[in-house]
């Protein structure tokens, strides 16, 4: 299990939707889920959706909103979390509020280390619009066949790490998945868009925690774009579990998960 971070946490009250934290909270018949870190009520979920068409792909109808429901895919599955999934107040692509009915599921296959696990994901449909949104869970990035954690232990090794990349494989894969080729994609996709993100995260610490350690006078550096980024993003997690209790299950092995949904709701699109 990952190291937690441990930070004072405020106690602010918000609603089912709150436009000031940008979060939903889970809707009371999910609080019967309460094995592990299952529990729907101690978890949170972006607002904001990712357009397809800002992630570098063919432009399509569909877009993708997330939601928290814990990091264990197996307990996903087998409580069916995707019939929990909040319904979106407003539709993501024309924004009108109050229409958006269940459209089905479909079918996703992400992977860890050990094996394949088959999984269903709701989806949304406008019925102003006719286009849909798919409700994707946490511990997934979009667009990504690999489990959060995975992709986040190879950033952290090569960029954080250091780790030449033999090591990396040899700590990181299991039995020669994911590839050294898959694995290198992730990192130099993460390298090509860090110094973007890097600029968004330190401009919201500097609006949001104006004692962060980001704001002080620096002098030269020799850390990169990609390795300050991944450190930014302890801070940017520290403060927002500071702020919604409900982000109290996030902890160091989340934090990948937790930077790429802060970025999708602030219109960064794919970070990996």
């Amino acid at each position: 299990n990952p190291a937690k971070i441990n930070e004072g946490t405020a106690t602010p009250q918000i609603n089912r939707r709150s436009k000031e934290s940008g979060f939903f909270r889970p809707p009371k018949r999910a609080n019967r889920i309460s094995s592990g870190h299952f529990s729907q009520k101690e978890r949170v979920l972006p607002t904001h959706s990712l357009d397809s068409q800002s992630a570098g792909t063919l432009p399509i109808k569909v877009m993708v909103i997330v939601v928290a429901f814990g990091p264990e895919i197996q307990q996903y599955i087998e409580n069916e979390g995707y019939k929990l999934c909040p319904r979106p107040a407003q539709c993501g692509h024309c924004q009108t509020v109050g229409r958006m009915v269940g459209h089905g599921s479909y079918r996703r296959k992400p992977k860890d280390l050990k094996r394949a696990w088959w999984m269903r994901v709701k989806r949304w449909r406008c019925q102003n619009c006719g286009r849909t949104m798919s409700c994707l869970p946490s511990f997934l990035l979009p667009w990504r066949h690999y489990l959060a954690w995975v992709i986040q232990a190879v950033l952290v090794r090569r960029l954080e790490g250091g780790g030449s990349w033999a090591e990396v494989v040899a700590r990181c894969s299991d039995q020669g998945l994911p590839t050294p080729r898959t694995m290198q994609r992730w990192v130099g996709a993460f390298k090509g868009r860090a110094a973007g993100w890097l600029l968004a995260v330190l401009g919201e610490l500097a609006r949001q925690e104006r004692g962060s350690r980001w704001l002080e006078p620096r002098g030269p550096t020799t850390q990169s774009a990609t390795q300050s980024l991944l450190l930014a993003s302890l801070d940017l997690l520290a403060w927002a579990k500071s702020r919604w209790p409900e982000l109290a299950g996030y902890g160091v092995g989340d934090r990948l998960a937790f930077l790429s949904h802060w970025g999708s709701g602030h219109g960064l699109g794919r970070l990996v």
